[in-house]
């Protein structure tokens, strides 16, 4: 009798024990109860294997087991019974076709059974317990099987099926015989499939199981039998099957990665059978390619590319209730609310690098001009969309992008009248016009951020008075706070206007975008913002060059620098010819002029009123104030310059606007002054370069020292070019007046001034009366000295040891070549028709080193002079590059050589 280990009736150990052992030994399988953890595992491999018990259908004579048919089922064992519908051991392992075989589950402890006995097997139990843990965490393994009933087969066993429909009905039915007729266990190397392991390929126990060893039936009911829960598809597999990845405005759908081929391996089409959606997956060349959109040439899309549109879409989803309090329909308290927070949001950085990376700022636009800004309704919600535009202008793409778009109709505001609506109902208001409208309104009333800015003193009833309510002065301080300290657009002390938002955004744009019909608009808005007027609500301004004459010291501080040299710079590339034409204005009426006429008109009535006077009077307050720390000396500096260039410009073969600037008192003495200054500081950023070199060449002793001295030398190298460009302009501008204007002679002969006057008394605004005054001649006369070599001066420069680098040395003398071939074409200008002004230069030239008096000196200078001035015409015929400007001033300058040439060989 058998004799069962254990309390349990099922999934126990059963082992059969015979008195008499048979030739041949049979094979011992060890199941481990898995419920009961208290009982150890038997010991099986190492000790002779027993004989398992044989069922009374299986006890038969030896004689009849010639060649016997096996039939054994490996799983669970039962207890040892008969079965009624186990078939005769002669019986031929064929399947039933009413009744499919069944395969027994459970094979994970078949390596002991196939293993022969002269081979015991070395692992123990604990090794087996390890490895099979292992298995759940083993990383080469890729799906874990937790069904105790799988099967898999060896291809050293027979197939025989089970003769019971049912799995918990199996039973072990084994055919005695002698060790000759046995079956034979291979121990060759099976075929190389795919191996499912436990511990990966490095430290597999157990035999090889390849599905290709069971018949067809016997696989198709495996299929058909094993559960899909059991099976669980993959983590990656179920994010590529429902788009996890993929965006929702994506065309194109992920393609997963060919499935390797292992029975592990998830399917992509199903995860219920086993390869079963390998044959469903059609390869990457044979699936069907998406057409590309439009703008698109490459359809793969990368990690970074995804990561920014989702967050773009956060971005947009963030900012959503911001655009429905953008509303036409809503409030206007409520409209002004959003706006302020869409442009305070935009000074954070991190939120304007967000919003670039969407279509942020051509919707907001878009909801300004619906919410009734940009037409002069409502003066806060103007306000903003200004300072929208000025924070879009520091990313000069966005910028342009939001410029070059198409005039679009504007939405009617919902609360203006019905004759207003019928006015701007199709009216296309492109970005630029749209600033220009803004800047015309703020010419014409009072500017808001002007009522609430730190130099207004407005109680609430004379700020009710510009329509503004009491409410309204806190939401104005609140636009002022943001735009001078949290948007960072303008340096500190910088009195904030809406013109000079305007004019900021306007500068920045291409002057091809900009209509030259706008002109009359930019011209009245200059003489606002140039008037300093001590009533900050005045809509007349005045002019500066009265009020520089009534309060000098004032105004010079009163004039808003920054925000002119914006409309100068504006000024300056409309003269230059830069603007859009107005080519497409056909249907004039008679008597009408057109754009350039008017605009033509519109500057002789400015040059005979106010412009030449202001233009004076801001180069004089700006040359004064370049030594004031309070104010941003970098805007001051622009100022001038963009003033002598705008001066150049207006001048240039103009004799009208020649005398003008002629006739005007301060003008001589402002050239005089800005030219000698000029020239000294060139002398003295010369200076410092050659420290600079010393310092490089010296040893480096101590950091500090040298990081100080470094520093300054930059800092005089950028003074250096700065000056070098003030004194370009000034003596650009002389030379225009001298050529255009035949009294600019005499005037500059007459003129008496110190060139270091630092405007200390009134007076000296016309006519300097400091002791050191000296003429006009004698300070261009002073600069051209200054220009000349080392070797030609009278008093030779010491030379510095080490000696300086060739290149900064080449620098130097290639301005000082220029400077000295433009002072020789005006000395030859001055001379030209005026023996006074030449007897004068002669004489101020410096003398030759040989001594030579009387008439052979004279020919010296003239001569010098001749060499220098056909330098500057080699010069400017290779600048020109054949223009015809060019030819222009080339013919000008040749004319000069050849008048010098003359006098000369008078001598």
């Amino acid at each position: 009798m058998p004799t069962t280990y254990g309390s349990s009736t099922y999934n126990a150990k059963t082992y059969g024990k015979r008195s008499l052992k048979r030739g041949r030994k049979d094979e011992e399988s060890s199941v481990v109860d898995q419920d009961d953890s208290s009982k150890k595992r038997q010991k099986v491999g190492t000790e002779q294997p027993e004989q398992r018990s044989l069922t009374p259908e299986a006890n038969v004579d030896a004689s009849q087991l010639r060649k016997p048919t096996v039939l054994m089922t490996y799983g669970t064992p039962k207890k040892s019974k008969p079965s009624t519908d186990s078939p005769s051991p002669r019986s031929t392992p064929t399947a039933s076709p009413s009744q499919p075989p069944k395969l027994a589950r459970d094979l994970s402890q078949i390596f002991a059974a196939v293993t022969p006995t002269h081979s015991p097997s070395p692992s123990s139990k604990k090794l087996a317990k390890r490895m099979l843990a292992r298995s759940k965490t083993e990383s080469s393994i890729d799906s874990q099987f937790t069904n105790d009933n799988f099967l898999d087969r060896t291809p050293s066993l027979p197939n025989f099926p089970s003769s019971s429909p049912q799995r918990k009905s199996s039973t072990v039915d084994v055919n005695i015989g002698d060790s000759a007729n046995a079956l034979p266990f291979s121990a060759h190397a099976p075929v190389q499939t795919t191996t499912r392991t436990y511990a990966g390929k490095s430290r597999s126990f157990l035999v090889a199981l390849p599905s290709s060893s069971l018949p067809a039936d016997a696989l198709h009911d495996l299929e058909q039998e094993e559960d899909d829960y059991l099976t669980r598809e993959s983590y990656s597999s179920l994010r590529t099957r429902w788009g996890v990845d993929n965006s929702e405005d994506d065309p194109y759908s992920f393609d997963p990665p060919t499935p390797k081929k292992s029975n592990s391996a998830t399917p992509d089409a199903s995860p219920s059978k086993r390869n079963k959606g390998k044959s469903r997956v059609l390869p990457a060349s044979a699936r069907p390619i998406p057409p590309l959109p439009n703008g698109l040439m490459n359809p793969l899309k990368s990690i970074t590319e995804l990561r920014n549109k989702g967050e773009s879409r956060r971005f947009l989803d963030e900012v959503g209730y911001l655009f429905e309090g953008m509303d036409p329909s809503g409030g206007i308290e409520l409209r002004r609310a959003s706006a302020l927070e869409i442009t305070t949001k935009l000074c954070n950085p991190e939120f304007s690098r967000k919003a670039k990376a969407t279509d942020f700022f051509r919707h907001t636009w878009d909801l300004f001009l619906d919410a009734g800004g940009g037409k002069g309704r409502d003066k806060i919600l103007d306000t903003l969309l200004v300072f929208f535009a000025s924070l879009v202008a520091r990313d000069a793409t966005s910028l342009a992008d939001l410029a070059q778009r198409r005039p679009s109709t504007q939405t009617v505001d919902p609360t203006s009248s019905s004759t207003e609506q019928k006015q701007g109902d199709h009216k296309p208001c492109s970005f630029v016009d749209t600033l220009f409208t803004l800047l015309e309104i703020t010419t014409s009333d009072p500017d808001p951020l002007k009522l609430v800015g730190p130099k207004s003193n407005l109680g609430d009833a004379e700020f009710k008075k510009f329509g503004f309510k009491k409410k309204d002065r806190g939401t104005l301080s609140t636009i002022y706070k943001a735009i001078a300290t949290d948007s960072g657009l303008f340096p500190s002390e910088t009195p904030i206007s809406t013109s000079l938002l305007i004019t900021q955004t306007l500068q920045a744009i291409s002057p091809s975008l900009i209509p030259t019909r706008r002109f009359p608009t930019l011209l009245a808005s200059l003489r606002a913002s140039l008037a300093s007027s001590t009533s900050i609500s005045s809509s007349s301004p005045g002019s500066l060059a009265s009020s520089l004459h009534l309060r000098w010291r004032e105004a010079m501080q009163e004039v808003p620098y920054l925000g002119v040299y914006h409309h100068l710079k504006l000024l300056d590339t409309y003269l230059l010819s830069q603007w859009e034409s107005d080519e497409d204005v056909d249907g004039l009426e008679e008597g009408v002029l057109s754009g350039e006429d008017l605009n033509a008109q519109i500057m002789d009535e400015a040059r005979d009123e106010w412009l030449v006077d202001d233009l004076v009077a801001l180069g004089v307050c700006a040359e004064n104030q370049m030594a004031n720390d309070a104010l941003d000396r970098h805007s001051v500096r622009n100022c001038l310059e963009i003033t002598l260039r705008v001066l150049v410009n207006l001048t240039h073969g103009d004799e009208l606007w020649g005398e003008k600037v002629v006739q005007n008192t301060c003008a001589m003495n402002l050239l005089m002054r800005t030219s000698a200054q000029a020239g000294r500081r060139m002398m003295q950023g010369r200076d410092a370069v050659r420290v600079k070199e010393e310092v490089d060449i010296m040893p480096k002793v101590e950091d500090a020292a040298e990081g100080s001295s470094g520093s300054v030398a930059h800092n005089k190298d950028r003074e250096e070019t700065h000056a070098l460009d003030q004194l370009c302009l000034s003596l650009g501008l002389l030379t225009n007046l001298v050529q255009v204007a035949p009294s600019a002679k005499d005037v500059l002969r007459e003129t008496r001034l110190d060139p270091s006057c630092t405007l200390r008394r009134r007076s000296c605004l016309h006519n300097c009366t400091c002791p050191n005054a000296i003429t006009a001649l004698e300070v261009l006369m002073h600069l051209y000295i200054q220009q000349q070599p080392p070797s030609s001066n009278t008093v030779p420069a010491p030379k510095l040891d080490p000696a300086p680098s060739p290149e900064p040395e080449l620098n130097a003398e290639a301005d000082a070549s220029f400077l000295r071939g433009h002072l020789a074409v005006l000395f030859g200008l001055l001379m030209r028709g005026s023996p006074v002004n030449q007897t004068a230069i002669l004489a101020c030239l410096p003398t030759p080193s040989g001594g030579v008096g009387g008439k052979g000196s004279d020919r010296i200078k003239l001569n010098r002079l001749v060499d220098q001035a056909r330098e500057f015409v080699a010069f400017f015929a290779v600048v020109s590059g054949g223009s015809v400007d060019g030819e222009k001033e080339s013919k000008v300058a040749r004319d000069i050589v050849r008048f010098l040439e003359q006098q000369r060989d008078a001598l």
